[in-house]
């Protein structure tokens, strides 16, 4: 009896032993999802992330190229965007600017604004539209400004632009028309973008609140769409053409065109503008306590109180410049 005991026992521990084992492989290769390395390939920065160390952003394998915020609107410049090319170009890093375009100034305006600042011996991707609020353009307005806006940079550097904008907006308003461009769509959920044109995004911006090495604050993640790559982003300017309505003093006449603008609109940017901005300003700062602060755009640094200056740009009407076929 007890040699039955002794060998059933022996039996109980090697089953034991082979069971322990099989479970400790079904571990080892086992990898929880969060654990799982993240897919992304570029960045985007603003003055919101401060002080950069770019030398260790270029550390960073996965970071392939970054988009520095330049302007917004007519005249505003993020105080950090020219240490941020400036670095971010030492360090080897793939580098290009954008604007966040808005329904305040005119395009030619903001076109000046950020081609001084947005020079083309120092970019390495194509300039980039953010377009994310319609403000007070009507629908056909936003379309008609943001292809004027579109064509100019084009124009001027040789190179279609990356559009900025989320799936949302896009669907809504952008559908169809832009379509031909590279769209950089942001979406903040596990699923990607899916645009109701049938479009393939280049870009997915699927984080506002990632993390890398050199940056101290969250930063906006990127990732490639399947069959899309760095190389459909890069800034590969095309000979210039002499035809061409390039500069923005040849594309001044536009704004004489007759447009359905209403007639206090067609000044530019006075001191009588600039007041009114002020004493607006000093308006809103009253109502601050009681209404609260308002709401800014995600990635707007400037207010939307200034004056609503469609310009000859933002009609009905379609408005549109040569560019480079």
């Amino acid at each position: 009896m007890n040699t039955y005991k002794r060998l059933w026992f022996i039996a109980l521990s090697i089953a034991v032993c082979l069971c322990a084992q099989a479970q400790a492989d079904h571990i080892e290769d086992y990898v929880p999802q969060h654990y799982m390395p993240e897919i992304y390939h570029g960045i985007d920065v603003s003055n919101h992330q401060g002080r950069i160390d770019w030398k260790t952003v270029s550390k960073d394998g996965n970071v392939q190229f970054v988009y520095i915020k330049a302007t917004e609107g007519a005249t505003y410049v993020s105080p950090t965007f020219e240490s941020n090319i400036k670095e971010a170009r030492k360090a080897g890093l793939k580098v290009g600017c954008y604007h966040f375009l808005r329904a305040t100034s005119y395009i030619h305006d903001q076109f000046k604004n950020f081609t001084e600042y947005c020079k083309q011996e120092e970019q390495d991707l194509a300039p980039l539209i953010d377009i994310e609020v319609k403000g007070r353009w009507t629908p056909q307005q936003l379309v008609d400004s943001l292809q004027l806006f579109a064509d100019m940079l084009e124009n001027h550097y040789g190179r279609r632009p990356v559009i900025y904008t989320s799936s949302n907006f896009y669907n809504k308003y952008l559908s169809v028309q832009f379509s031909k461009y590279e769209l950089f769509i942001a979406k903040y959920s596990e699923e990607e973008p899916l645009l109701n044109d049938g479009t393939a995004y280049t870009l997915w911006q699927y984080t506002d609140g990632g993390s890398v090495n050199g940056i101290h604050t969250d930063v906006d993640k990127s990732r490639f769409n399947k069959g899309k790559s760095l190389n459909d982003i890069l800034y590969h300017p095309k000979p210039r053409d002499p035809n061409v309505i390039a500069e923005v003093d040849m594309v001044k006449p536009i704004i004489s065109l007759k447009m359905q603008t209403p007639s206090k609109f067609k000044t530019s940017r006075t001191e009588k503008i600039r007041k009114k901005q002020e004493q607006e300003a000093k308006k809103a700062a009253k109502k601050k306590g009681k209404k609260g602060k308002k709401k800014r755009p995600r990635r707007s640094d400037i207010d939307d109180d200034e004056d609503y200056m469609p310009g000859a740009d933002a009609s009905t009407k379609s408005v549109r410049i040569k560019t480079f076929n």
